[in-house]
């Protein structure tokens, strides 16, 4: 027997090995374990969620909403990535790009897809302070993973109530704050591809509550070549009770990164064969950016009764971006602000089964944009990471404006119970926008100064029907809507300043009906929930020769989905975690022009948005003190353009434009143990177990058939935690 037949021979055994853990557990495990997310008990009405913009109990919530608790966060073993995060939620995928510059791909139920970088089409608040800017743009930049206490995801449609959110809305909240006077917690993680991250912690009593800061640094040589990365930051958060029905809290995050350089994507057999590649071209322009941010924002809540509550959050945002793409560099100032304002009444009427929640929001982005011509690097392979910027070569201006967006919307929602086990629910909320941009680069001989205004009402209608003390029903009709980003508005096919004018706003309908409940024989949870979504003028990137990504419209898109989560925990010595996303997104009408032809792409599937999506979790504790994770993902084929192949006229293989399905495991072990000082947690683990070669991400509609992002190989994570007590 060869020696590969041997290595192939053995990864079979582990394989089969992998289809019996639990039962393999079971045997050896004597001691209870938690699940590492929240699950569901007999009490449905004990989980309690504000992602929908009040306190309500879950088994009243008429949207699929999930809730990754504080447990699953503090075991984190890739601090690099926010995949482990949504690692156990349906509708959710996280496409690691292994490419800090371009940060993780999030979609829910395909929108946000067409990101570039950053997220697209989904609403996310760090401790009720935007992480999404007023143009719908999110960046994740200061969101620590090890840092986190909880996070609630609402999947779909949500403009009733948050406005520029298409995709759905992910809150989420800080690390629990210690009640202990001090609490000190440092903590060091280190693996593959020179990632290293050191982090300490404290928290404790500060005058009439309580307050905690987070301190990281972060370096990453990088999977592959031209992805070296460095960045840190600073989180601070105080909570203070000023009164016995006013709290204020504060928080201030601040984020720096010198360089977190990119390197792009490669065609499918470079993707293949070589995957650590960077393409020559984007080196040579020294593609990467650097990021400067501040966030700071501060919340008060007044309730004068236990049945009136007010809330409101005034917030703040600097950020400085240098970027260096292909044939450009950006250099951006931003400043944003806004103020969040919800009250919720309950009036005496019927018996208090009528609930009136409603709220202003009004946000600013100001941005001051250059961008030149990017000559690239003269001795580019040459150079540091930490010098690659300030030796670039600059070409003519191409661009100096100022963009201001503004946006403001009004929204109430009316709960209604007929009976105590039905919740019936309305909402309605209006959103104008203003997109205006200022030329002050005036040399070329016109001025590109403009003005857009996008307005638009969304209802939404809900119900809920508690069948017994363990089943729910639910089930809503949304819509939602999202505009272009001003970064998309600004990059304009044919080079000119201002806006193009060409791009409309998406819109969504979406019609869904789910089941949660609880099987207490079993100890057995399930929320599956099936829907429709009917879009219009979906926002659909494609890149030009120069690989500058553009967008259009897409003319009319159908997406049916059914999303399943399944959780388990036997006689309490195993947790097993399973969530199935089936999804089809396709082209209803869409109609493209290429080489002067209009060509019609009714039926192809959206780009970037895989239809079948299976992920397995199982927790156990093993020993005294020691637990394991298994995680097993398996994603579906991908089709990378609009053409779902080769284009009409070309004579390229069609596997060429189809990002294959692929199946990853992952092992974790976590050992606690306490010292007479402190409490010591090691975590160790390793992703992508049988080394499996795979693209983790696509880049849709990508120029020159570069659409695949490869992810690495078999990684290795380690680290350590300290908690003084």
């Amino acid at each position: 027997m060869q020696k590969g037949d041997r290595e192939r021979k053995l990864i079979s055994k582990v394989r089969r090995l992998l289809k019996l853990p639990l039962f393999i557990l079971i045997v050896v495990c004597s001691t209870p374990v938690s699940a590492q997310t929240v699950n569901y008990t007999a009490d449905l009405d004990s989980i309690v969620v504000t992602v929908g913009r009040q306190s309500s109990a879950l088994e009243t919530v008429s949207f699929s909403v999930s809730v990754v608790d504080s447990i699953s966060l503090r075991n984190m073993n890739n601090q690099l990535s926010v995949k482990e995060l949504f690692n156990s939620i349906p509708g959710v995928n996280v496409n690691n790009r292994f490419n800090p510059s371009q940060g993780d791909k999030i979609t829910i139920r395909g929108i946000g897809a067409r990101a570039q970088f950053g997220t697209r089409g989904i609403k996310i608040l760090l401790d009720d302070i935007p992480l999404t800017f007023p143009d719908g743009q999110s960046q994740l930049n200061n969101l620590n993973p090890g840092a986190l206490g909880s996070v609630e995801i609402l999947r779909g449609p949500s403009s009733s109530l948050y406005g520029n959110a298409s995709g759905g809305v992910i809150s989420i909240s800080s690390d629990p704050i210690s009640t202990e006077e001090i609490l000190v917690n440092p903590a060091f993680n280190t693996g593959s591809y020179g990632f290293n991250k050191f982090s300490v912690g404290a928290s404790g009593k500060l005058l009439n509550g309580d307050a905690g800061i987070n301190l990281y640094t972060v370096n990453y040589e990088g999977f592959r070549n031209h992805s070296d990365a460095r960045f840190s930051g600073v989180n601070f958060i105080t909570r203070q009770q000023l009164l016995n029905d006013f709290d204020i809290s504060f928080v201030a995050n601040y984020y720096n990164a010198p360089y977190l350089l990119n390197p792009s994507s490669l065609n499918k057999s470079d993707a293949a064969d070589n995957p650590t590649k960077a393409r020559q071209f984007i080196i040579n322009q020294g593609a990467g950016k650097e990021v400067e941010q501040f966030q700071t924002g501060v919340t008060l809540n007044y309730s004068p009764s236990p049945t009136t509550e007010f809330k409101t959050t005034l917030y703040g945002i600097w950020r400085s971006l240098f970027n260096a793409i292909p044939s450009r560099i950006i250099d951006l100032d931003r400043f944003a602000y806004g103020t969040r304002t919800t009250i919720s009444i309950t009036p005496g009427v019927f018996n208090h089964r009528i609930k009136l929640v409603a709220g202003f929001d009004h946000e600013v982005q100001d941005d001051q944009r250059i961008e030149f011509g990017n000559e690239g690097l003269s001795n580019a392979g040459l150079i540091k990471a930490d010098d690659i910027f300030n030796n670039l070569n600059y070409g003519r201006k191409l661009l100096d404006q100022n963009e201001i967006v503004k946006s403001t919307g009004i929204f109430s929602q009316l709960d209604y119970k007929p009976y105590e086990r039905i919740k019936l629910s309305a909402g309605l909320r209006f959103d104008h926008f203003s997109f205006e941009a200022g030329d002050k680069f005036l040399d070329d001989g016109k001025d590109d100064s403009g003005k857009r205004n996008m307005d638009k009402l969304s209802p939404a209608f809900g119900a809920s029907v508690r069948v017994n003390d363990y089943i729910v029903v639910y089930g809503n009709l949304s819509t939602a809507f999202q505009t272009p980003t001003a970064n998309e508005l600004s990059n304009t096919p044919d080079g000119s300043g201002g806006f193009n004018e060409s791009l409309k706003p998406e819109t969504i309908e979406n019609y869904e009906l789910g089941i949660r409940g609880f099987i207490n024989s079993f100890n057995f949870s399930y929320d599956i929930v099936g829907y429709h979504m009917n879009i219009r003028e979906m926002l659909i990137p494609y890149q030009n020769e120069f690989e500058e990504t553009y967008y259009r419209n897409g003319g009319k898109t159908g997406n049916n989905g059914l999303e399943v989560s399944l959780q388990w925990l036997p006689h309490k010595i195993a947790a097993a975690e399973i969530t199935y996303t089936y999804r089809v997104m396709k082209f209803e009408d869409f109609v493209v022009e290429r080489e002067g032809q209009l060509i019609q792409l009714r039926g192809n599937y959206m780009p970037g948005i895989p239809k079948h999506y299976f992920k397995f979790r199982l927790n156990s504790q093993l020993l005294s003190g020691l637990s394991s994770q298994i995680n097993i993902n398996s994603v579906d084929k991908i089709y990378a353009n609009d053409f779902n192949g080769a284009p009409p006229g070309s004579s390229t293989d069609a596997n060429d434009f189809i990002n294959d399905s692929y199946t990853t495991a992952g092992l974790q072990l976590i050992y606690s143990f306490d010292l007479p000082f402190a409490k010591l947690n090691l975590n160790v683990g390793v992703d992508n177990l049988f080394d499996k070669r795979y693209n983790g991400s696509v880049v849709p509609n990508a120029f020159g058939n570069n659409f695949f992002e490869p992810a690495s190989g078999r990684t290795f994570w380690g680290g350590v935690r300290v908690n003084f007590q």
